[in-house]
């Protein structure tokens, strides 16, 4: 999940998994695989780091200890 912002100050979560396309054009705007188009404060950077965040912690698996 990743937090962004709506150009009216609002924000949201968002399940990265759902993200298509982030496109700038002047404005973001986050394009999700249902077609829903999202227009948002943040920069396209910050976006793709983000989702690479989501994306390695979502991957990670548990350290496992053993008892001694």
């Amino acid at each position: 999940m990743i937090v962004l912002t709506t150009l009216k100050g609002e924000r949201f979560v968002l399940n990265a998994d759902q993200i298509q396309r982030v496109v700038d054009r002047g404005d973001i705007m986050v394009i999700c695989n249902n077609g829903l188009r999202l227009r948002v404060r943040e920069t396209f950077d910050s976006i793709v780091e983000q989702v690479i965040e989501y994306q390695q912690k979502k991957h990670m698996m548990p350290i496992i200890r053993e008892e001694e």
